[in-house]
């Protein structure tokens, strides 16, 4: 069974809940990139943003730490960042309708 932060902490201030990706106006703004994110992408940077290591996010989720590693990877690309900082800050700024 998956596990997400939102299930034990609340939720990182202005980051998208699971579902809202699919709202009508979220589903017509494909500029965001937070939309090209997969759920367990999305799980992993909650996790990271919550201050959560690699390995402790493997074992949150029931993975590896190469698995979230990987997963970190995906999402660097696509928010075009190279660290877990920028990306945890560009979801936020995009969350909060902020600029590419």
């Amino acid at each position: 069974m998956s596990h997400s932060p939102r299930d034990d902490v609340s939720p990182v201030p202005g980051f998208p809940a699971d579902g809202e990706a699919d709202a009508p106006l979220a589903a017509t703004d494909r500029s965001n990139s937070l939309l090209l994110l997969t759920p367990r992408e999305r799980d992993v940077l909650d996790w990271v943003a919550a201050g959560k290591t690699n390995r402790q996010v493997a074992s949150i989720l029931g993975t590896s730490p190469r698995t979230v590693q990987k997963h970190l990877e995906h999402v660097f690309a696509k928010l075009g960042v190279e660290s877990r900082l920028a990306a945890v800050m560009r979801a936020l700024s995009l969350a909060r309708g902020g600029a590419r």
